[in-house]
């Protein structure tokens, strides 16, 4: 990317907060840092969200799936993404 492209990116769009020769922020996170360190799930979470999910949420989502009611969800998808997925219809 090049300073040019600035007024092409939206931000608010992107999650690209700031950028230079070496790195890339999304949202004040390195990218360096988030693709060592954090699972798909906290990068979809931030990029929707703003922000990292904590470890209460983290915690409440594995909760649930342990729960013996979790059977019901066989073979369904849950999206742990802060209601950013959309479906169709």
């Amino acid at each position: 990317m090049t300073k040019d492209h600035d007024a092409a990116i939206d931000p608010w769009r992107t999650g690209i907060t700031s950028y230079d020769d070496t790195h890339i922020w999304f949202h004040g996170h390195d990218v360096t840092s988030l693709m060592k360190g954090a699972s798909f799930t906290d990068c979809i979470f931030l990029h929707h969200r703003g922000r990292l999910p904590t470890a209460d949420e983290l915690a409440w989502a594995v909760e649930m799936l342990l729960d013996p009611e979790a059977g019901i969800l066989h073979g369904s998808v849950l999206y742990l993404d802060a209601g950013g997925h959309r479906g169709i219809g």
